[in-house]
Formats: C-alpha cells, sequence, structure tokens
C-alpha cells in the first residue's frame, strides 16, 4: 500500500507512464532467513547480453553499492551478459562458500559484513552518477529496490524454512510481492556439507 517512485522507461509528460525502468542488473534471488546451518546470500543477474560496469567509467573508483547490507563494489568489477554473481554473508569467506555450496567456478562471489533482517528489510541496488563540479559530491541512483516482509502476502517458506525468495520475471518491476515467490534456493549444501557458526 505505500508508494513508489522508481526511474520510468521513458519520459512521458502528459501521457500514461511508461511504467518502471527494470535492469539490466536486477536481484534475482534473495536468502534473507536461512535454515540453521545455512548461509544469507543475494544473486544479481544481468538481464541483458552486454558486459555491464558495476562502477562509473569516467571515474572508476566510484563503485555500485547494495544499501541494506551496506555493500560496496570493489573497483573494476563488471558482470558478463546473462551472468550472475553472489554477494554472500561473510560468515564463509568466497572460497568456504563456493566449496560448500557448490558453486561453479564461473559464477563470480563477492563478500558483505552487513547482515539482512530476518523480519523485513529494504535491499536497493545503486549506481554512481556524474560528480558534481562544485562540490565533487557524487549522487546516487536507485537501479532497483524490493523490501520484503516476513509476513503475508511474502510467502512464509522464504522464512527460516529453507526456501529463498526467488524472482518471477526478471523483466517485471522487484519492489512488488506479486514478482516474488518461495523457492528451492540454488545454494543449499547436502546435509552432511553443513557447516555451522556460532
Amino acid at each position: 500500500g505505500s508508494a513508489d517512485f522508481p526511474a520510468m522507461i521513458a519520459p512521458t509528460m502528459g501521457a500514461v507512464n511508461s511504467g518502471p525502468k527494470v535492469g539490466p542488473i536486477v536481484f534475482d534471488e534473495i536468502m534473507y532467513h536461512p535454515p540453521i546451518g545455512g548461509h544469507e546470500y543475494i544473486v544479481l543477474r544481468n538481464t541483458s547480453s552486454q558486459t555491464v560496469s558495476l562502477y562509473d567509467s569516467a571515474n572508476p573508483s566510484n563503485t555500485w553499492k547494495v544499501s541494506g547490507i551496506d555493500f560496496e563494489f570493489p573497483v573494476d568489477v563488471q558482470l558478463g551478459g546473462y551472468d550472475s554473481m553472489l554477494l554472500v554473508r561473510d560468515t564463509l569467506t568466497p572460497a568456504q562458500f563456493r566449496s560448500v555450496y557448490s558453486v561453479p567456478a564461473s559464477v563470480r562471489i563477492l563478500s558483505y559484513n552487513g547482515a539482512l533482517d530476518n523480519d523485513a528489510d529494504t535491499l536497493k541496488l545503486r549506481k554512481p552518477g556524474a560528480p558534481e563540479a562544485a562540490t565533487g559530491y557524487v549522487p546516487y541512483i536507485v537501479v532497483e529496490q524490493v523490501k520484503y516482509n516476513d509476513s503475508a502476502p511474502w510467502p512464509p517458506a522464504a522464512d527460516g524454512l529453507g526456501k529463498a525468495l526467488v524472482r518471477i520475471s526478471a523483466s517485471a518491476y522487484a519492489n512488488d510481492v506479486a514478482n516474488w515467490q518461495a523457492g528451492n534456493a540454488s545454494y543449499v549444501p547436502a546435509l552432511s556439507n553443513l557447516i555451522v557458526h556460532s
């Protein structure tokens, strides 16, 4: 029931809105409340055929960010066409996560030290705009966001019961509960491989 003001596909002054701009980098899967012995992660996906630089090419030290986990991408990170990338909480190193979850070598894994809330949180993928000439201030533009919750109409099976929030359509707006379902998590280890961290 809350209002959202996303970037639109195109300006449509005096006409019907064109609909929200989506992608090309999207949140594809969110394990916000892993089961006991599991681990928190976020999957980003490039929905286009083109490589996307997760930094301002004119100012490479200004990189994309994910708020909600207070994560800044390292310099020079790119995501290839139709590729996915994992952001994992630092309860495991990327190498440990890859081993435990049998993640293919082709999938890049980056670590964050924030944490998603098990009840409700807002994730925002933001890219840097051009720095202001007078001050050097760098504005950040929301590429997409999703505000999830552990209560209806959000799916309860994603709340610590082994399922992840899985996006239904990569081309549909992210911040709409109708575009998410509880699905089989892509990265769930065999029980024999579980590493429990206190």
